[in-house]
């Protein structure tokens, strides 16, 4: 085939998406397929010695239609890529949050989540790394790193505080001021290491994470100087401190590179599911409280601390606009897969997920209904009562 010319198999697929509304060019075809993230075309023998013929993959027509909705000038391919891997753009996302999963190739969604990891701009802790490598010295590079840490948590704080319509269940209590000042110190710890921040400060900010503690005040202090003495021991003697260890973006990236494949879109997919669960059981409580799906739901959300801490992490999916709504989905898969300790939790409470796609849509089916009755049945009590009292 000359350079430059469209093969037929080319022709064909643009031909298929434009039937589907959507334009692309066979330039655009070739820069994905570089890239690996569209799959290239099979040769594919015609038989007796007639030759061959160039065939797109089966799946090369649904990935490019999703790519081509999602690309925009300037808009870099990794950024595409997340788009379509976090949720199948074709689809209009408002209740039903969870879409058939879009093939897209391995080798191109490892690339965009390394890019995101380091890339992530907006992210406390890239701009603390920023403005670390930035300072003239440790000290000051501790004072910065500290600032940044604190003004962020100190926002989440003031912005928790706003938010009236707080689902516990779903998206926890209201952080506290003690939880916000503790995740700063958390935050540093993790980037400066625990040395940076000393065994005190470290134990206290320890102890005001756990939050309200209310009548075992006296434990959480005898726990905090616990840690303090464990950790002040393990420093003098070079060993591993207790909590939070120290992170990099390197040692991030490669963890998540140790990850399969399957492995990374499990927590995609059980994020999705989290998300529409924690969705349909807020506008399907009040309905049918009694349901058996929408008691299965709060079972689970309450079986374990460790369910509870995910369930927070995906509910934002739920509300968050698709505009930006990958960027959430991102973040908490790298989070996850960056720390083994994290993703073993997060698989074990896959496993004891008890509830299906079809579970919760039937739940919205009824709670529509329980609706359609209750409103009907108030229709009719007042037109009855407007029977029996006509107006004068």
């Amino acid at each position: 085939m000359p350079r430059g010319a469209v093969s037929e198999a080319d022709r064909e697929l643009i031909d298929r998406l434009r039937t589907r509304g959507v334009e692309v060019s066979a330039a655009q075809l070739e820069r994905w397929r570089t890239a690996g993230a569209l799959p290239r075309n099979e040769r594919r023998g015609l038989g007796r010695g007639a030759g061959s013929v160039s065939v797109a993959p089966s799946e090369s027509a649904t990935i490019a239609e999703a790519l081509a909705r999602v690309a925009r000038p300037g808009r870099s391919l990794h950024e595409t890529v997340l788009r379509v891997f976090a949720a199948d753009p074709r689809f209009d996302l408002k209740v039903f949050l969870v879409t058939p999963a879009l093939p897209v190739p391995e080798p191109a969604v490892r690339a965009a989540l390394t890019w995101f990891t380091r890339n992530r701009v907006n992210s406390v802790d890239r701009r603390i790394e920023r403005a670390v490598a930035a300072a003239s010295a440790d000290d000051e590079a501790e004072d910065v790193a500290s600032d940044i840490a604190e003004r962020h948590y100190r926002r989440a704080f003031r912005s928790d505080r706003r938010d009236f319509g707080r689902e516990v269940l779903i998206e926890g209590l209201r952080l506290t001021a003690p939880e916000a000042d503790a995740f700063a110190v958390f935050t540093l710890a993790r980037l400066l290491g625990q040395e940076a921040v000393g065994s005190d400060r470290f134990a206290e900010a320890f102890r005001d994470s756990i939050g309200d503690v209310g009548q075992y005040q006296a434990e959480a202090d005898e726990l905090a100087r616990f840690v303090a003495r464990e950790n002040a021991k393990r420093e003098l003697a070079g060993r591993q401190h207790i909590g939070v260890q120290k992170r990099t973006i390197a040692a991030d990236i490669e963890a998540i590179s140790n990850v399969s494949f399957a492995a990374i879109c499990q927590v995609r997919d059980t994020l999705s599911l989290l998300a529409e669960a924690t969705m349909i059981y807020r506008i399907t409580r009040d309905s049918i409280p009694e349901d058996q799906t929408a008691r299965r739901l709060r079972d689970f959300f309450t079986s374990s601390y460790e369910t509870h801490i995910w369930v927070r992490a995906a509910t934002p999916l739920s509300y968050t606009s698709l505009a930006d709504s990958w960027k959430w989905m991102t973040s908490v898969i790298t989070m996850i897969c960056s720390d083994p300790g994290d993703l073993e939790s997060f698989q074990e409470m896959a496993r004891r997920v008890d509830f299906t796609v079809g579970d919760l849509r039937a739940l919205v089916s009824r709670s529509t209904a329980e609706r359609r009755d209750r409103l009907s049945r108030q229709q009719e009590s007042d037109f009855a009562t407007n029977e029996h009292n006509p107006a004068e």
